[in-house]
């Protein structure tokens, strides 16, 4: 990919690759080089296009409590309870995800105790 900018002073083509590419600034959406021909340094904003993709919404049924939810992935890391089922069957929604963990986690006091 070669990008190039004229240079607002004297309208000289710069390429901006080797700049683009140094720039820790450009993160930032701007960063400055100077022109090769006039050598004035000048400011270049970045200007990011959105770019969109799809997917198909998967649905799952919930293995714990039967719902149909929004399957988005997988929830990790997988509760003991959880360990036997196969990866590819391993579908729980998140309101029995986080239930799981909680119960193994316990309440907090064992850890609390302990100091």
């Amino acid at each position: 990919m070669s990008e190039h900018i004229d240079c607002p002073y004297c309208g000289t083509d710069n390429n901006i690759d080797d700049w683009f590419d140094r720039s820790d600034s450009h993160c930032q959406g701007e960063f400055d080089i100077q022109c090769t021909d006039c050598l004035e340094y000048f400011e270049v904003t970045i200007t990011m296009n959105p770019s969109f993709s799809s997917c198909e919404i998967l649905m799952a049924d919930c293995i714990e409590c039967g719902r149909h939810y929004r399957y988005r992935h997988q929830s990790f890391p997988r509760p003991k309870k959880y360990e036997e089922v196969p990866l590819q069957d391993y579908k729980v929604c998140d309101p029995c995800y986080y239930t799981a963990i909680s119960e193994e986690m316990g309440d907090g006091k064992d850890a609390v105790d302990k100091v």
